[in-house]
């Protein structure tokens, strides 16, 4: 039998790793008055802790002494190790009628955590299904202000549950959009469980059967869907009610898996199948539209596509449906003009298909995004009655534009790759003569600021002056006193600056070169400009010695005065 000690308050504290966070204040408050009335019967437990004793179970005993302003309370003490004192405090816990839900969860955390139990193992222990556990573990993702909800009883565990399968980015998302300005008002009604889950498959969940990636590929950020933890279908405990439709529940992750899978199609279509057009619907959001944007800045054909002009290939009648070998003839009757209508269906679409009027498409916007598809060409496009030979045309002249924007795009990325290249091998930091290629696209360079005669003596017309052979067809066959031409052209433009007080090192680079080149005209234009400055600097400083004798004049005329 154990025995019990009243030990004085001060010497007792509380555990700092005690699961119990929610304490009713107002039962609290009841108990206390109850220990005044009657006392305490039951005693709680401690152990002896650095000189004091520590609450291992009967932390709201021990509050409502307090309360009471009790000096003594009675205790059981135990010699119990860290992990002992851990493991009773959880068990008492987890026994109580009233724990919470979220201590519950908080417990069954330490219990996996520092204690390695499994979820099973729990379950076997508390007489709980392994469901009841997960789910109560999962219940610690609940972020803050939803737990605040729950302790409050705004919502019930039922909401909590399904709120807590979203990730915290996506549940505090939920929370500013749907609970943050009502949640605290009197006369805020939260949604039914069934309305809760439905808006958070809705929102924030991606139904994977209709995925335009592969769900079993695995991509440098993220595990395959068919094994991550955020399918639904993978675990079962925690979504039974999921796990046919089988939802993503990180539609951040699904959709970069979306954006990733469709660079490659893109890089495939621009590979390997040119006859595959990249197209978009008619409507496009915001964002959307800079992702088009991007894509043809990139130098990719995109073309709009009205979504009544996607075509799908017709589908059989569900034969299972009737039952051939029934006495209702209006059924079979029923069933063989579906058939009529898929057969007429069909061969409609093959013929489109081989005329060429149905063109192959990669959706690159919108819902559809990532789906390969059929789409009609718009009658606008067509001319003339022979919609097949029309079809043939425009395709042809559709996959000419292609190779020509291929062409270009082969040229814009090796140049930009032979710009990075140069950049890497350090080019500029070369020493030594320049080569003949060096010279003569310094030449290239400086051709545009060549004079009007020389232009028209190499045979180079500006862009506004019609048709010219090219800078570089000229540069090469320039003559030794064209280049030098073309190199005093470009010295003269680069420093004749029409502000010379603020580009001092240009203009005087520039007088110095005109003294070198010229130096009687150099020196007599100077000469001239010196000679008007000193006349008009004489000027100046005779007005300003007659202002200077007028200021000392000033007082004695002001003595005289008095």
């Amino acid at each position: 039998m154990s025995v019990i000690h009243d030990i004085n308050l001060k010497h007792i504290r509380l555990s700092d790793t005690n699961t119990r966070k929610h304490i009713d204040e107002v039962q609290l408050k009841g108990l206390a008055d109850s220990i005044k009335q009657v006392g305490m019967f039951t005693p709680i437990i401690v152990r002896g802790k650095e000189n004091d004793y520590e609450v291992v179970c009967g932390e709201r005993r021990y509050r409502a002494a307090k309360i009471a302003k009790l000096k003594e309370i009675s205790c059981i003490i135990r010699e119990l190790s860290d992990e002992e004192a851990e493991d009773l405090r959880i068990t008492e816990n987890l026994q109580r009628q009233d724990i919470s839900p979220l201590d519950e969860a908080e417990a069954y955390k330490q219990m996996v955590e520092h204690r390695n139990y499994t979820p099973l193992a729990i379950a076997l222990r508390f007489g709980k299904s392994e469901t009841y556990v997960r789910h109560r573990l999962k219940l610690n993702d609940l972020i803050e202000p939803f737990c605040d909800l729950l302790d409050k009883e705004v919502i019930s565990l039922g909401h909590a549950l399904e709120l807590c399968k979203l990730s915290p980015g996506n549940q505090a998302a939920y929370y500013k959009s749907d609970f943050a300005t009502w949640a605290n008002t009197t006369w805020f009604k939260v949604p039914s469980v069934k309305t809760l889950s439905d808006t958070i498959k809705r929102q924030y969940t991606c139904q994977l059967s209709t995925a335009t990636f592969d769900i079993r590929k695995a991509f440098d950020f993220a595990l395959p869907c068919i094994s991550c933890p955020n399918n639904s279908s993978y675990n079962t405990f925690l979504f039974p009610d999921m796990q046919d439709e089988g939802r993503c529940l990180d539609p951040i992750c699904s959709n970069r898996k979306t954006e990733e899978s469709l660079k490659e199609k893109i890089a495939l279509v621009t590979e390997e199948q040119p006859d595959v057009t990249l197209i978009i619907p008619t409507y496009l959001g915001t964002d959307e539209l800079i992702g088009v944007k991007n894509l043809k800045e990139e130098g990719f054909l995109v073309k709009e596509v009205p979504i009544y002009n996607l075509v799908s290939k017709p589908e059989p009648p569900e034969q299972e449906a009737i039952d051939m070998d029934s006495e209702d003839p209006d059924a079979i009757e029923d069933y063989k003009s579906q058939v009529k209508d898929y057969e007429d269906e069909l061969e409609e679409y093959n013929k489109k298909m081989a005329s060429g009027e149905l063109r192959k498409g990669l959706m690159v916007a919108g819902r559809t995004k990532g789906e390969t598809v059929y789409f009609e060409i718009d009658k606008d496009d067509k001319d003339g009655n022979d919609n097949g030979k029309n079809a043939k045309d425009d395709a042809i002249k559709e996959l000419k534009e292609k190779d020509k924007r291929n062409q270009e795009l082969q040229f814009e990325k090796g140049y930009m790759e032979t710009v990075a290249m140069l950049k890497e091998q350090g080019y500029t930091r070369q020493t030594g003569p320049l080569s003949e290629q060096e010279t003569n696209a310094l030449m290239l360079v400086m051709l545009t600021h060549a004079s009007t005669e020389l232009k028209a003596e190499i045979g180079y017309k500006d862009f506004n002056q019609g048709k010219s052979k090219t800078k570089l067809e000229i540069v090469p066959n320039l003559t030794e006193s064209q280049r030098e031409q073309i190199l005093r052209s470009f010295i003269l433009y680069k420093l004749n600056t029409s502000s010379p007080s603020y580009q001092m090192d240009e203009a005087n680079m520039l007088l110095t070169l005109a003294r070198d080149q010229y130096y009687a005209n150099s020196i007599d234009i100077l000469d001239e400009q010196e000679s008007r400055y000193q006349k008009r600097r004489l000027a100046i400083y005779e007005r300003i010695n007659e202002l200077n004798l007028e200021q000392l004049k000033l007082p004695l005329d002001e003595v005289a005065q008095e």
